[in-house]
């Protein structure tokens, strides 16, 4: 730059002398002054007249040169500032070229540093942003970040999902957006101990949260408080279903274990055999039983855990509707039901366990019988409906009140208990036949009228060839 200076500002001083020498020499010979001056007062006018004309001319000089000599240093600037102004409005891959190795030119190289460093540090920064955000999206459990005056700074989907919130609550004070004591209270007193809440909103749900308090690793101060929420509401239905499962087995094993025991002991005093024979035959009808309800128990603990689509192949309904029907046919006559089936016109496949199809119909089929009085009629109909297999198991029995219809896929839950137990049911027959269509991908229906009878309706994919 001081170079550029020099040669900036020397021909200007050039132009000065010269032009100052110019005039001096001109005087010189007009006025001739190696003699005396014969009109001081003409000298001193042409004198001033030469002096301002020499000022005149050096300034406009002066003027052209750094109209023309200064874009060197004002260009540079002009593009430095252009550049730093659309790089303060987001654009950072903008650079300015450089052309001197001088003092603008390692200004304007620094700048254009200092812009990549900057660059890279906002697109680590958008980087890690977007990373935390795909976190918290991603996370079943929700979370809430607020500062120390209790406005929330952060929260994911599932927070607002879990709390029924709107997605515009960011900024707002948390006890405005959740009104809960409970909440306050966490965040007033944060401990990592998983506290357990229900609320109420759309649903019921069984929450556990916990509250970490979050310090500035630099100057170890707090800055606020993180809120960690865990809906735990299926995890408890879970350990209910269990725990009443557990109970119900418990129960179930029970009853004809006593029996058994009971009259096993009563048979080492009775020496009548007729007595003796009827005990025995009480003994095998609950020992019958118990191993129906130990069979039926490892068949649902066998649906549950075992992957059955690995063994899934091309299923014809109607040969296997028809093989129900041969197999269930004997015992609706002994009982004096008409057992009627219809086909649909064309075979319909699916893609499943063929075995376990037919364990599903022999289950409705075989309650439809046991729950029809003597003279009614169980109809077994296959149908085709918005590609789907329609299957219909339908009865003239004695029904089942709207009550019961929710529950009635429930492992142990029995309409009548008595007459279920009378029957040789052991309550898990409906629960297996639910989880052999759900393991086929369809849906089944229950509609019922006390004194009417019952429809069962199953729908399932049908196999594409």
């Amino acid at each position: 730059m001081r170079k550029k200076l020099i040669y900036f500002i020397l021909p200007i001083i050039i132009f000065c002398v010269v032009f100052n020498f110019y005039l001096f020499v001109v005087i010189i010979n007009k006025y001739n002054l190696s003699s005396a001056i014969v009109d001081e007062l003409q000298f001193k006018f042409d004198f001033v007249q030469y002096a301002i004309a020499s000022i005149v001319f050096t300034t406009i000089f002066a003027i052209i040169m750094v109209v023309f000599k200064l874009d060197f240093i004002i260009n540079p600037i002009k593009k430095l500032t252009n550049i730093a102004t659309k790089i303060a409005l987001g654009q950072y891959e903008k650079r300015i070229e450089v052309y001197e190795a001088d003092e603008m030119g390692q200004l304007i190289h620094s700048f254009n540093l200092m812009a990549s460093r900057l660059e890279e540090t906002i697109k680590d920064l958008h980087d890690k942003k977007n990373k935390l955000y795909s976190i918290l999206n991603s996370m079943d459990d929700g979370v809430i970040f607020v500062d120390n005056e209790k406005n929330i700074l952060l929260i994911n989907p599932a927070a607002i999902d879990i709390f029924g919130l709107n997605h515009n609550v960011k900024n707002r004070y948390i006890l405005e957006v959740i009104r809960d004591k409970r909440i306050e209270e966490l965040i007033n007193n944060p401990d990592e101990t998983p506290v357990e809440m229900v609320i109420n909103n759309n649903k019921q749900r069984i929450l556990q949260v916990k509250s970490i308090s979050v310090t500035d690793y630099g100057t170890n101060n707090m800055i606020g408080v993180l809120l960690v929420i865990h809906d735990v509401t299926k995890i408890k239905a879970l350990e209910n279903m269990r725990s009443e499962f557990v109970a119900n087995v418990s129960h179930e094993l029970k009853t004809p274990l006593t029996s058994i025991k009971g009259f096993a002991e009563t048979l080492k005093y009775v020496e009548d055999k007729q007595t003796r024979d009827k005990f025995l035959d009480i003994i095998y009808v609950e020992s019958e039983r118990l191993s129906r309800l130990i069979n039926d128990i490892l068949t649902l603990s066998e649906l549950e855990n075992k992957d059955y689509s690995i063994n899934f192949q091309k299923v014809c309904l109607n040969e296997c509707l028809t093989e129900v029907y041969y197999i269930m046919h004997r015992i609706a006559q002994e009982k004096n039901i008409s057992l009627e089936l219809k086909n649909f016109e064309e075979d319909l496949y699916i893609y499943g366990d063929r075995d376990k199809f037919k364990q599903m119909i022999i289950n409705l089929v075989d309650n439809a019988i046991k729950y029809t009085p003597q003279g009614g009629n169980v109809f077994i109909k296959l149908e085709k409906e918005d590609m789907k297999a329609k299957i219909e198991v339908k009865d003239t029995g004695i029904g089942i009140p709207n009550q019961h219809l929710p529950r009635l896929f429930e492992r142990f839950y029995r309409v009548d208990k008595a007459r279920s137990r009378s029957m040789g049911g052991t309550g898990l027959g409906l629960a297996i036949v639910k989880h052999i269509v759900m393991i086929f991908n369809g849906t089944i229906d229950v509609q019922s009228e006390v004194n009417v009878g019952t429809t069962f309706t199953i729908h399932l994919p049908i196999y594409k060839h």
